[in-house]
């Protein structure tokens, strides 16, 4: 397995979820690009590549090119017979590389979206996926809609693709939401939200924070809301709570080693994305009993919630329609921000049940069986 790193996130949990039925099965190593520790605990033998980040374009281009010749070194020394990368750095790397090895990619998003609001570097990130894609007969998404993004944005050829959601390791799950947490705010009795996810613009957690102002001045301490994650709109959003006098309302917790006693501690999870590749965190909301409210921004939310194409709500929360793309902090709540408001009202007023069935299906995303679709196309190779 090829990664960029084996700690940052999303990509690196996939990868440490399958690696525990892949070594069951086969010799594994995994190669990081960036020096990092194993913090998900991936199996099988571990190789970093010790090249530093660079800030500047220019240097990043000359130690892309220094990571690629130490990738194929070590790729000699290894002898893989397959590899499988995680995201366009490791693709890129993976195909620039050349060698005789099979080689499977993986894309995790939909990335003609995630690229637009990247300037020079979506443009360069886009050209270098329309070049480099085209070559490559087995490419995995991790939906439908990531899939056809591919083919409409990337003229990618719809046989070379298959749709694999990501893996969740349902019971170490479980386990971890059962550890003790001591910095949990207190809540009185208050319906507890959570949002989970790296703070970034198209992840847009100003918009739960602009409702669960409203939901203040109607319902004085009746709502809180915990935002587990860090990145760069942390400031943007701190100023928001701020500006809106939630201090005692709204919690930025930072990044958390195990979000998953978070999850399990509060009454519903908000997802406000502009995109996602799969949605992980559906699927650990379930699993942690937790129902959720989401926008429809990907295939995958509709499957994981077990909603119809006619209805917006199912057995495990409801639906929201796509928010417009407007990241101002100061405006209004648009009508969807109020439609978001309402939903909240009427889940926390128990109009739609308790969602008795949440957890039902959630088996179908656990690393075993995955993994096995995983393996097929490893070993048709």
């Amino acid at each position: 397995m090829l990664l960029p790193s084996l700690n940052n996130g999303g990509m690196e949990r996939v990868a440490a979820a399958l690696s525990t039925e892949f070594s069951k099965n086969y010799d594994l190593s995994t190669i990081s690009l960036y020096p990092s520790k194993n913090d998900f605990g991936i199996q099988g033998k571990i190789y970093c590549i010790d090249i530093p980040l660079q800030n500047s374009l220019l240097k990043k281009v000359e130690m892309t090119a220094a990571r690629i010749l130490k990738y194929r070194a070590l790729k000699q020394r290894i002898q893989p017979d397959v590899v499988l990368s995680f995201g366009e750095i490791a693709n890129f790397v993976s195909i620039l590389s050349g060698g005789f090895e099979r080689k499977i990619i993986t894309v995790h998003s939909i990335k003609s979206v995630e690229n637009l609001p990247e300037g020079f570097k979506g443009q360069l990130t886009d050209a270098f996926m329309k070049v480099l894609y085209r070559q490559q007969k087995n490419i995995v998404c991790v939906s439908q809609s990531s899939k056809d993004d591919l083919i409409a944005s990337y003229h990618i050829s719809t046989e070379n693709i298959e749709v694999i959601p990501n893996p969740n390791d349902i019971h170490k799950i479980q386990c971890l939401s059962e550890e003790s947490i001591d910095d949990f705010p207190s809540s009185n009795g208050k319906i507890c939200l959570i949002s989970i996810g790296r703070l970034i613009t198209i992840k847009a957690f100003h918009r739960i924070i602009r409702v669960v102002s409203e939901l203040e001045k109607e319902n004085p301490g009746k709502f809180q809301l915990l935002i587990i994650g860090d990145g760069p709109e942390r400031s943007n959003l701190e100023q928001l709570v701020r500006e809106k006098r939630l201090e005692k309302v709204v919690f930025l917790m930072g990044q958390k080693r195990n979000p998953f006693p978070y999850l399990r501690k509060s009454d519903l999870f908000v997802l406000t994305s502009d995109v996602e590749g799969f949605g992980m965190v559906l699927v650990e909301s379930l699993t942690c009993g937790v129902p959720v409210i989401s926008t429809d921004c990907v295939s995958a939310v509709r499957d994981i919630l077990q909603i119809s194409s006619d209805s917006d709500v199912g057995a495990g929360g409801v639906v929201i329609p796509m928010f417009n793309q407007d990241l101002e902090y100061t405006k209004d709540l648009n009508p969807i921000e109020l439609l978001l408001k309402n939903r909240i009202l009427e889940i926390s007023q128990g109009m739609y049940g308790r969602f008795p069935h949440l957890r039902e299906n959630i088996e179908r995303f656990s690393a075993s069986e995955v993994s096995k679709k995983y393996m097929r196309i490893v070993d048709a190779l």
